[in-house]
């Protein structure tokens, strides 16, 4: 190989190094307080603190619809984080945005293989700035792995030296991938359906052995409670029970998804991005001289989830295909620019409007309610510093904490957060009419006689006994059951 292929190789991965650097640095700017942490963080946190401490499970999080549960893969995969971030809130997030930034690579030499290089660099910079993978990047959900998953899994099975151990690889992501969302089983199933048309035995008995080996856990589980989750499964398609939604409004549900991938919520630049995206998959169809390759599998295992799942359509429904689609965009849009350097002007638009949308992304997560990740934390210490005080004298004091924010009043953030310390922790939250303390966490702009919720009911015609300031609209209060009732107009 000549010295000036060596050099314009060097150049070429020193790009995909600063674009992999400007990557994660937008995902760490303000992490402390944008990073998301609501009830589902905190139960799967728990879930990872378990493992490290050796409770291990063959279960991950509940699904949405159901009676099922996810395989457990994810959890394990987060676990080396919250061991080495010692199960701070924050360790999902690191792992996140480590499985992103290892995407970043692997989407290059994909795109390139089918659009050169300069598609390439385009594709890591969708990536990177695109405002949708950035909210993803900030919250430990057991879906949003799927797109390092998918990455891998198209960059095998779509090239053409492949090695039979490449294809186990394909398939222990693919066995992994189907234990992040019930819908991505379709996408392994097409996978799979892909393999058997390319005819070759071998590399098919090693996509089936790979996720054999990535699905073992789930395997392990169902061996263990007489199939209960594929029971659970099955009886749900067959039943058709679950969220019915019109047609019309899921599909524009989808196309609103779709947008979001560069900051939009739009119907028309939904369609728009989609046409791209088709017109980009018969580009690669084209240069791969089939139209029948891992790229239109994987449109129609789309098509055949959203037929399949008749509910509301959430953008990480379709996770499965994002990959494709910045891959597909980025092809047609390098293919214009060779055509001519005027489409520099609409692509120069496009990336300023995704660099606008970001700035969202840094900031408290609508979701929280004005109560980040900062917030919490200082609220946990308010909680451990007044418990420490009235258990100094009695620590058979029980107390329990609440909250009228998020949608969710278990308060399970906080819990999770105060579970990280040696202080008495609260009751169970299915126990609050025993506590003799009630730690309530609400908006400074609600009065607390107004929350409705069963865990103030022992409390509410007293008057709390303290408060303390969050943030300019949370607050901290502390009722105690045997302080003086008082009329609920006081």
């Amino acid at each position: 190989m000549s010295t000036k292929v060596n050099k314009y190789i060097a150049i070429e991965w020193v790009i995909v190094f600063i674009i992999c650097s400007i990557a994660l640095l937008i995902r760490l700017y303000n992490l402390n307080e944008s990073a998301i942490f609501l009830s589902d963080q905190a139960i799967d946190s728990y879930a990872v603190n378990n493992i490290i401490h050796k409770q291990f499970t063959l279960l991950g999080p509940r699904a949405s619809v159901g009676q099922f549960f996810n395989g457990p893969a994810v959890y394990y995969l987060m676990a080396p984080f919250f061991l080495i971030w010692k199960s701070d809130p924050l360790s999902g997030a690191y792992f996140q945005i480590f499985l992103q930034i290892l995407t970043i690579p692997f989407l290059y030499m994909v795109t390139k293989r089918f659009g050169g290089h300069r598609s390439g660099y385009l594709a890591m910079i969708i990536f990177a700035i695109s405002p949708l993978f950035i909210y993803y990047s900030k919250a430990a959900f057991n879906a949003y792995p799927a797109i390092f998953m998918t990455t891998i899994i198209i960059y095998i099975l779509s090239g053409s030296d492949t090695k039979v151990k490449h294809f186990v690889l394909a398939g222990f992501m693919s066995g992994l991938l189907v234990q992040t969302h019930y819908l991505l089983y379709i996408y392994a199933f097409y996978y799979f359906i892909y393999l058997l048309h390319r005819r070759n035995v071998v590399n098919t008995a090693a996509f089936i052995g790979g996720g054999t080996i990535g699905l073992s856990p789930f395997i392990a589980s169902e061996l263990r409670h007489d199939f209960f989750n594929i029971r659970a499964i099955a009886a749900h398609l067959i039943s058709g029970n679950g969220e019915k939604v019109e047609l019309t409004i899921r599909i524009k549900q989808f196309f609103s998804s779709v947008s979001q991938l560069i900051g939009s919520q739009n119907l028309l630049v939904g369609i728009s991005i989609f046409v791209i995206v088709i017109f980009g998959i018969a580009l690669i169809s084209k240069s791969l001289k089939h139209k029948m390759n891992i790229f239109t599998f994987s449109l129609l295992a789309l098509l055949v989830s959203l037929v399949i799942y008749k509910g509301t359509v959430q953008t990480h429904y379709i996770i499965g295909i994002y990959i494709i689609m910045i891959i597909s965009i980025a092809i047609v849009i390098g293919r214009a620019i060779k055509r001519t350097k005027y489409a520099y002007v609409p692509l120069a638009i496009l990336l300023l409007w995704i660099l606008y949308q970001t700035h969202a992304n840094f900031e408290v997560p609508r979701e929280q309610d004005r109560f980040g990740q900062l917030d919490q934390r200082y609220a946990a210490t308010l909680i451990i510093s007044q418990v420490e005080e009235f258990t100094r004298t009695d620590t058979t004091i029980k107390w329990n904490v609440t909250q009228d924010l998020q949608k969710d009043n278990r308060a399970m953030p906080i819990r999770y957060i105060l579970s990280l310390t040696t202080v008495l922790q609260p009751l169970d939250f299915t126990q609050y009419p025993q506590a003799e303390y009630l730690f309530v966490i609400k908006k400074k702009s609600k009065n607390y006689i107004d929350i409705k919720t069963w865990e103030v009911s022992a409390f509410v015609s007293r008057k709390p006994i303290a408060s303390w300031p969050i943030n300019k609209d949370i607050e901290l209060i502390l009722f105690q059951k045997n302080a003086g009732q008082v009329s609920h107009f006081d």
